[in-house]
């Protein structure tokens, strides 16, 4: 009779999960919108920070980042998931190995800026400001008016 081997049964298993064409588009467009939203966030600071006194650009960083860190951990989750569920352990290569641990570390790195980093750096801020309010300090445009103040 036949024997049972497992590794033989998983890898027919997940030769049959190839993705379809709308999970292909998905996941490009999970990955596009991520990247997308880093470019424009960073673009858009640059642009910010000369145009609008710090305290301003520091008050729309505190209102506009949490919502864009969670959406870049939205899309790092869901770009891990759509990945590993198409590519099963058992039949990773190499560099797919690579890429789904950059996934994970995108995950991790992007749940520790959601959670923890982009809410202690705007307390942290918004502490600084009320500093800076008390001095007279922080209504200027740009990074580097009134340098000769903060010495």
């Amino acid at each position: 009779g036949q024997r049972f081997q497992p590794r033989f049964a998983a890898a027919e298993m997940a030769m049959e999960g190839e993705p379809g064409s709308l999970v292909k588009v998905l996941h490009l467009l999970v990955l596009s919108s991520s990247w997308g939203m880093q470019l424009w966030v960073t673009l858009t600071g640059f642009v910010l920070i000369r145009s609008v006194s710090r305290h301003t650009f520091g008050l729309v960083q505190s209102k506009l980042f949490p919502f864009y860190f969670h959406s870049v951990l939205g899309c790092a989750f869901l770009n891990l998931s759509i990945y590993a569920v198409y590519h099963p352990r058992e039949l990773l290569s190499p560099s797919e190995s690579v890429q789904i641990w950059l996934y994970f570390l995108c995950l991790v790195l992007a749940a520790i800026n959601a959670r923890w980093l982009a809410q202690s750096t705007a307390e942290t801020m918004l502490k600084m400001q009320t500093i800076e309010r008390e001095h007279g300090l922080g209504g200027e445009v740009g990074r580097v008016a009134k340098q000769e103040a903060y010495t």
